[in-house]
């Protein structure tokens, strides 16, 4: 306090000075040689006189610039202090690079595990790093209000990090977004990009499933596939040969690749610098990761069966659907995929094959895949179907020569009130072409239909159609009696 006094005083007396000074510099009384000499005499003055910069100085190091009055400190100052955690209610914004850091400089000291403040955000990456096998796991440690993770690192057999690169996209100061339409594989299908979504942290090919897209928060580059205990691989060139517990399985690659087994390891590489090469480079890499896991514990999927009457029963070699036809659907079962159906609405399928598993859960599906008003169908476990509302529709139809409105209420799969160019009012009036005219008295008509039948709201389902034209002449006419 006594030196900030001193500063003061001093700073009080040298801004006097400057501003006599001043004064006597704009006096046109003196002399141009008395006024310049006075203009050098005030350069020579202290340029931080101000009572401002003494009051906004460091704490520390006094230092007059940069200076964050909240905690009293410099800017380097305040990022020496924060980054030790010395400052209280200061948090380290940049956390998630910290946490990045820390995972790439213990695996070069070949640390088993790491220490790391905890939050929200670092548990959900370590969560999808720990599904994905990039951790072996972690673990939140609390001591009083503090709580920190302990971080358990992957090795393989030879001592090599399971993490071979991760690198942070997304900034602070840089937020970079991606939809599910450009969202690529990263590393030709060999790691992984973690994203930050509307539906919390997931891997990149979480989100394809799932399909939506997000900010890119980091980007993993795995090791070669490595080959599990008890599977058994034979190389014959470009073919690939496993055996494990689950069964066996072989498959062939084109020529645009190198396949070799070193150390227990199978290795992947592109024999040309082509996009085509580098494409098959990671198709090959994941396909051969398919079979190493397909051998030693197999695939399982479950489907889901929605809607009244739908049953799904297994009868010798044929999965047998019921789904609201005027027949059932009988499909025959592929030698190499098991398919029981312990419910009516349950079908298990397993196989070491996830190739032919997926072509097969496809053709099931497409026998009445699900819709969006009531969910009825055949989906996978845990998929998510975007819904309708459950608010009554205003639908529409359009064809070369007539217009259809339709208010439809699909909790209830009624009708409340239709019209349409053909409709005996709007034909007396000798209009009935589909244009802008006969557009706006269908809009006009449909709209007093559904009020008197006591709606109100409704959403508009212009069914795929531009707003533009009849289509929008109709609406705006419905508008008057309808809120949408």
């Amino acid at each position: 306090m006594a030196k900030n006094n001193r500063r003061r005083k001093m700073a009080q007396s040298l801004y006097n000075k400057r501003a006599k000074l001043r004064d006597k510099i704009y006096d046109k009384t003196l002399s141009l040689e008395e006024r310049f000499s006075l203009v050098m005499i005030l350069a020579k003055l202290p340029r931080n006189s101000s009572m401002n910069r003494v009051r906004n100085r460091c704490e520390l190091t006094g230092r007059p610039r940069g200076v964050y009055s909240k905690f009293g400190l410099s800017r380097n100052k305040l990022r020496e202090l924060g980054s030790k955690g010395l400052v209280p209610g200061l948090i380290k914004a940049n956390n998630i690079a910290d946490m990045l850091t820390r995972i790439r400089n213990g695996q070069k000291s070949k640390l088993m595990s790491i220490s790391l403040p905890s939050s929200k955000i670092k548990c959900a990456i370590l969560d999808v790093l720990k599904k994905e096998g990039y951790i072996k796991e972690y673990v939140v440690v609390k001591n009083g209000n503090i709580s920190h993770i302990e971080v358990d690192l992957k090795y393989s057999v030879n001592g090599k990090p399971a993490i071979c690169e991760i690198n942070r996209v997304s900034k602070p100061g840089k937020r970079i977004y991606s939809s599910i339409d450009k969202l690529k594989g990263y590393y030709n299908n060999m790691g992984i990009y973690i994203l930050s979504t509307s539906r919390g942290v997931l891997s990149d090919r979480e989100a394809h499933s799932q399909k939506i897209g997000g900010i890119k928060m980091s980007r993993v580059g795995k090791l070669p596939v490595p080959v599990p205990e008890g599977v058994k691989v034979e190389l014959d060139g470009l073919k690939v040969n496993a055996v494990g517990p689950k069964g066996e399985l072989s498959k062939s690659f084109a020529g645009s690749i190198a396949i070799s087994l070193e150390d227990n390891q199978l290795f992947v590489k592109p024999l040309a610098e082509t996009k085509g090469a580098r494409s098959m480079w990671g198709t090959a890499r994941s396909i051969i990761n398919s079979m190493m896991k397909g051998v030693k514990e197999g695939f399982t999927e479950e489907l889901e069966v929605n809607g009244v009457g739908y049953k799904a029963l297994v009868k010798d070699k044929y999965l047998n659907l019921m789904l609201a036809k005027s027949h059932n659907t009988k499909i025959e079962i592929p030698q190499n995929i098991k398919v029981t159906a312990p419910k009516q609405n349950q079908i298990i399928l397993e196989s070491v094959d996830k190739e032919k598993l997926g072509q097969f859960i496809s053709i099931i599906i497409k026998q009445r895949p699900p819709e969006p008003y009531k969910g009825k169908g055949i989906k996978r476990k845990g998929q998510y179907i975007s819904r309708v509302s459950n608010r009554i529709r205003l639908s529409i139809f359009k064809s070369g020569k007539h217009i259809y409105a339709q208010v439809i209420d699909d909790k209830q799969s009624i009708t409340i009130a239709s019209a349409s160019t053909l409709d005996k009012e709007i034909r007396q009036l000798k209009k009935s072409n589909c244009n802008v005219g006969t557009a706006t008295k269908v809009g006009e008509l449909i709209g007093e239909r559904a009020s008197l039948k006591g709606v109100q709201e409704v959403v508009f389902d212009k069914g795929g159609y531009k707003y533009h034209g009849v289509v929008k002449a109709l609406a705006d006419a419905a508008r008057k009696k309808m809120n949408f």
